[in-house]
């Protein structure tokens, strides 16, 4: 970030005028996220006999049971 600010690199990149708070449509969002997870998740590892609780309301937290 500090990169960005110094060089002027910041400018080039962000929004602008009219392009300030819009909000742009992108079709299929969450099977295109759906597909971003399964290319993250390593190939030799799986989730068999885990249970994951993820509390999405604003809080990081993740939580493993057992």
């Amino acid at each position: 970030m500090e990169q960005l600010i110094q060089t002027g690199e910041l400018n080039t990149i962000r929004p602008v005028n009219e392009a300030v708070g819009r909000a742009m449509r992108i079709e299929d969002a969450s099977g295109r996220y759906i597909v971003y997870l399964k290319n993250t998740f390593p190939e030799d590892l799986n989730l068999n006999g885990i249970r994951v609780v993820l509390d999405c309301a604003h809080g990081p937290l993740i939580k493993w049971l057992q």
